[in-house]
């Protein structure tokens, strides 16, 4: 399996032990040496490839104790004892800020702080583009520098705080994460770790930052509250899209 190397992989080198699913406990925690014990994980890895994931194969890896980390936990997975984010570039590219509302912003940050305040004056600047037919729902970099919109250096230096606490720190319904993450591995192939790259916290924001999408969204079932309401950019069924998301 390519977590089994013994050469260096970017930002760790050798990998001795990784820990997947349960990081409080000891279970999915496999060292190096057991490598060759490890005979469930390449068969695993190959049944992956040739049928990808279905429920027999989520069945067989919770069996080895490996599994989707806790919605508490900001990091995936921890290597050589750091934990670390797991996020995917290219096809199916990771969601970094999913479906917040304007109230989740105020209840984690304030809403005096700049990091809001710059963010929500954005966030109102994109409502009125869309209402004006000037920009579509998902706004990228082309876009943003055309309309000066989620871009400029006041907005960019107050919104790291925002993007730091969302992808390493915690949550807006549970706070700050038992398991923060320290790094991040960005993968095109999980297959191959010759696409994984890895980044200290100190650099990922300043690699994301031309690759950001901004969008005002609506989660099914979602529940708002009054001070969610400047935000709101009525659909055509009459229910309002007003929860921001962010994706690289």
């Amino acid at each position: 399996m390519a977590l089994y190397r013994k050469e260096d992989i970017p930002g760790f080198g050798v990998i001795k032990q990784v820990g997947i699913g349960d990081l409080e406990g000891r279970k999915g925690v496999y060292r190096y040496e057991q490598r060759e014990a490890a005979s469930g994980f390449i068969e695993v890895q190959e049944q992956a490839q040739d049928t990808g994931v279905d429920d027999a194969l989520v069945y067989k890896l919770g069996k080895m104790g490996v599994s989707k980390s806790s919605s508490r936990s900001k990091a995936d997975v921890r290597i050589n004892e750091e934990l670390v984010s797991l996020k995917m570039e290219g096809v199916g590219r990771s969601s970094l800020i999913n479906h917040q509302a304007r109230s989740g912003f105020i209840s984690v940050f304030g809403a005096n702080s700049d990091a809001f305040r710059l963010l929500d004056a954005e966030v109102l600047k994109y409502i009125e583009l869309r209402r004006g037919e000037l920009i579509n729902e998902d706004v990228g970099w082309d876009k943003r520098r055309e309309m000066n919109l989620f871009i400029n250096d006041s907005f960019k230096e107050s919104f790291r705080h925002i993007f730091d606490y969302f992808v390493f720190d915690g949550t807006v319904g549970y706070g700050p994460s038992s398991f923060p993450a320290q790094s991040v591995i960005l993968v095109e192939d999980a297959f191959d770790p010759r696409t994984w790259t890895s980044f200290s916290r100190a650099d990922f924001f300043d690699h994301c930052w031309g690759k950001l999408v901004f969008s005002l969204r609506r989660r099914a079932k979602a529940s708002f509250r009054p001070e969610d309401e400047p935000w709101f950019l009525l659909a055509d069924d009459g229910n309002p899209k007003g929860q921001l998301s962010l994706r690289i």
